[in-house]
């Protein structure tokens, strides 16, 4: 059974990220993609390094194995290259059909975890993807 922090975080997630887009496209309204990627990167590494060296966990990346610190920053590199073009589709189409067809990116990783993570095929999630794209299809019409 899941404890009450797992479905706090949940919550806030999906309130930040059902949100988010709207504060994005008035945003976008005024800034270039690059600058509110740039400020957003910036607000983040000041959130997480504040988080990082009160926890204690600033000192214990030095002792991170080389090969997980690159996969860290390539992981760095992938987000922002996406939130550049996120941030393009965002300013130049509307927020509900961008967020609809970039919340389809579950279904990618469903799959990719079945072939390089080994996780288990099942049934019901595979149906569950194509309710998915039956949703957006009819969210897009």
């Amino acid at each position: 059974m899941k404890d009450t922090h797992f479905y706090l975080s949940l919550f806030i997630v999906f309130f930040i990220i059902g949100s988010l887009p709207v504060l994005e496209k008035v945003t976008l309204g005024r800034l270039s993609p690059p600058q509110l990627a740039f400020l957003r990167g910036l607000s983040q590494t000041f959130f997480y390094g504040v988080l990082l060296y009160a926890s204690g966990g600033l000192f214990e990346l030095k002792t991170a194995p080389a090969k997980f610190v690159i996969f860290g920053l390539l992981q760095g590199v992938a987000t922002a290259v996406m939130l550049y073009f996120y941030f393009s589709a965002m300013q130049h189409g509307e927020a509900s059909t961008v967020k609809t067809l970039t919340s389809a990116s579950p279904m990618l990783t469903y799959l990719l975890a079945i072939f390089f993570l080994k996780e288990p095929f099942s049934l019901e999630r595979s149906i569950g993807i194509l309710l998915v794209i039956a949703g957006i299809y009819l969210l897009m019409r």
